[in-house]
C-alpha cells in the first residue's frame, strides 16, 4: 500500500509538503508548497508502468517508482483533516497526432468537450480541431509558446516568459477565415490543463482550468460537428464528451 500525505507546517502554517511512504516503509519528503488551511488544491496522480507521476495543483512534483505491482493497487482511502469535493478516475494514453469521430449525434448545442493534458517541457505549438463530416474545421484552438507577443511598450529585461497567443479560426470550404487572438495564453509548458469547450447554439464557449477563455462565434452549423483532432507538443490524459 501507498499513502500520499499532506502535511502543513505547524509553526507557519502557510506551506504544506507532500509525504509519499510505503507502509512500514521510509518516509520521503517531495516538495514543499506556499499554502495555508482552507485553501483548495489539487492532486493527480498518474500511473505509468514502472511509476507513478505526482501533480500538485497542475504541476508536476514528483515521480514515484512502483515497489508493488501495478495491478495490487485496488482502492484508494483518504482521511485526515480535509474536505474533498471530488474524485475522479479515469486516463489513458492517446497517441498524437489524434483523430476520432464523436460517437451518436456528435458534439452537438448543448454538449461539451473536456480535454485533459500537459504540453511538453519544449513545447512550441499545439492545435485542437473540432471537425465536421466534410472535414472543415468548425474550431481551430492553437496555443503558440514560439510566437512573439507584438506590444507598444518596451519588454522588461526580467525573466518571466511571454508566453504567445491561443489562435482561433475555422477551415470552410479550403479557406481559412479571420483569426482571433484576443486574451492572453493561459496555457504552461509543462504544467497540466483542463480545457473545456461548450457548444451553445450561437458560439463554443471556451474555459480553461475552470475559467472562461473566450468564446468563439460559430462559423458553420453548430449541429454538425462529428469529429475531434489534436496535433502538436502535448500529451493527452483524458478526453470526455459530457
Amino acid at each position: 500500500m501507498y499513502r500520499f500525505i499532506l502535511v502543513f507546517d505547524s509553526m507557519r502554517e502557510k506551506s504544506f509538503s507532500i509525504v509519499i511512504r510505503k507502509v512500514r516503509g521510509a518516509k520521503k519528503n517531495v516538495r514543499r508548497f506556499h499554502s495555508k488551511k482552507g485553501d483548495p488544491f489539487d492532486i493527480r496522480i498518474r500511473a505509468h508502468d514502472n511509476k507513478f507521476t505526482v501533480y500538485c495543483d497542475r504541476k508536476e512534483v514528483k515521480e514515484f517508482e512502483h515497489r508493488v505491482p501495478l495491478q495490487w493497487v485496488t482502492h484508494l482511502s483518504i482521511d485526515g483533516d480535509t474536505q474533498i469535493h471530488h474524485v475522479q478516475w479515469g486516463g489513458k494514453y492517446y497517441p498524437i497526432p489524434y483523430e476520432s469521430g464523436i460517437a451518436g449525434e456528435g458534439l452537438n448545442p448543448g454538449k461539451s468537450l473536456i480535454i485533459y493534458g500537459i504540453p511538453e517541457k519544449k513545447a512550441k505549438r499545439f492545435n485542437i480541431n473540432l471537425l465536421k463530416k466534410n472535414g472543415d474545421i468548425a474550431l481551430h484552438f492553437n496555443p503558440r509558446f514560439d510566437e512573439k507577443i507584438k506590444t507598444q511598450k518596451p519588454i522588461c529585461h526580467c525573466s518571466r516568459t511571454q508566453r504567445g497567443h491561443v489562435i482561433r479560426n475555422a477551415l470552410i470550404n479550403g479557406q481559412w477565415g479571420k483569426e482571433e487572438r484576443e486574451g492572453k495564453n493561459p496555457f504552461e509548458k509543462h504544467v497540466a490543463f483542463d480545457l473545456e469547450i461548450k457548444n451553445e447554439e450561437y458560439a463554443f464557449q471556451i474555459f480553461v482550468n475552470g475559467e472562461r477563455f473566450a468564446s468563439f462565434a460559430h462559423r458553420v452549423d453548430p449541429h454538425e460537428i462529428g469529429g475531434l483532432q489534436i496535433q502538436g507538443d502535448l500529451d493527452i490524459t483524458g478526453i470526455q464528451i459530457v
